[in-house]
């Protein structure tokens, strides 16, 4: 798709092809075989059809405010986190990570079977 292409819009041109009409991209110049995404592309962003690229500006929480590649702020429900439930901002789940982050370790590496992990589940049980 080459945008500004016959009688049709820049709208109707951005609405019409999919990311796998643009991403058949033959031939061995990879800026050349980029440039009909590009374009295409740039065209859905100057009409606020591109959906991706952005990046969350609040914490992410039921609703929340995020920004667009191009730096427009959006706010809405946030259907793009795995928080759903707000649990990560919910004061006692806070409380709770700071009192196991006290009382073991807080480390990227798995831990040894016999260290936290035990501690931790005997301890939220009593």
């Amino acid at each position: 798709m080459r945008v500004g292409d016959g009688d049709r819009s820049a709208r109707e041109q951005a609405l019409a092809a999919v990311c796998a009409t643009t991403g058949l991209l033959p031939g061995c110049d990879l800026v050349g075989r980029v440039a009909p995404f590009f374009a295409w592309q740039d065209v859905r962003r100057q009409f606020d059809l591109w959906p991706y690229a952005k990046s969350t500006a609040t914490a992410p929480r039921t609703t929340c405010t995020a920004r667009t590649d191009t730096g427009r702020a959006i706010e809405g429900v946030n259907f793009a986190s795995q928080d759903y439930l707000s649990l990560a901002s919910h004061p006692e789940v806070k409380r709770a990570a700071i009192r196991a982050i006290g009382t073991t370790a807080c480390t990227a590496q798995a831990p040894p079977r016999s260290s936290a992990i035990p501690r931790i589940r005997s301890s939220s049980s009593g």
